[in-house]
């Protein structure tokens, strides 16, 4: 993540912006506060997301702390849900989960 808010700084241009995937930094085992914190200004999209696009109801995401991040900094931007159907197909009752915890949390 680092070196794409590096990117971004580099370019320094009013429409090439970051979009920030929870997911990536999940992956890359690092602390979401500090890639919010090193990314301000600069973020134009958040995908709320797990790792291999899973399910985000599954307790390994402190929704609660990335949420008070983001409203710390005054984000106003987009934010999206962004996840693959299950492996056992789709289901609207696993879809029905991760929208409430979407939306309790990033609205």
């Amino acid at each position: 993540t680092d070196e794409a808010v590096e990117f971004v700084k580099k370019i320094s241009h009013p429409n090439f912006k970051l979009n920030l995937d929870l997911s990536t930094i999940i992956i890359n085992k690092e602390s979401p506060a500090e890639v919010v914190d090193s990314a301000a200004g600069l973020i134009s999209h958040i995908h709320i997301s797990a790792p291999h696009l899973r399910e985000i109801n599954d307790n390994k995401i402190d929704h609660r702390h990335f949420a008070k991040v983001l409203r710390a900094l005054d984000y106003d931007g987009f934010v999206s849900l962004e996840m693959h159907q299950s492996p056992t197909g789709f289901s609207t009752e696993i879809l029905r989960k991760n929208l409430e915890v979407f939306s309790q949390y990033y609205r």
